[in-house]
């Protein structure tokens, strides 16, 4: 999939604009300085800086499949430094098999599996309905388990 991505002319990749994950009621507050990456670069360790991400939209087969189906390729271009020098440009590239819009695959790719929080009484409930068990194999306690 990477060799696809590459293949793809330069005009297909658009800088990715994220959406805000919310709208900012009160006044927006200072940030702080931040200290660590001022730390990285002066004790010379390795340091990886997002510099951009842009995305394009392709279609994609895949094996055995009868139609054709929406990719959206995610390119990073990330800066290595150590120290004050910059080392090289690394390109990272993620893809997302969807229907959905680049914009919406970027916001969704920003929460995690996309599985809503539930409180924890509701997961354990949900996951003895479904017979599965959690770390405490099948809700036995530890004593039970001899541990």
């Amino acid at each position: 999939m990477v060799a696809l991505a590459q293949s793809l002319p330069e005009q297909a990749f658009r800088p990715l604009v994220r959406l805000p994950r919310y709208e900012i009621a009160a006044e927006p507050r200072t940030k702080r300085e931040r200290v660590k990456e001022g730390i990285v670069r002066a004790k010379g360790y390795q340091n990886k800086k997002l510099v951009g991400e842009s995305v394009a939209e392709s279609t994609y087969r895949p094996h055995k499949r009868e139609r054709d189906h929406r990719l959206v390729v995610l390119r990073k271009n990330i800066s290595v430094q150590k120290g004050d020098t910059a080392l090289i440009d690394e390109v990272r590239y993620f893809f997302y098999i969807t229907n959905l819009r680049p914009q919406h695959v970027s916001r969704r790719s920003d929460g995690g599996a996309g599985q809503p929080a539930l409180r924890p009484e509701k997961r354990h409930r949900a996951t003895e309905e479904r017979g599965e068990c959690d770390a405490h194999a099948g809700g036995r306690s530890d004593e039970q388990l001899g541990l």
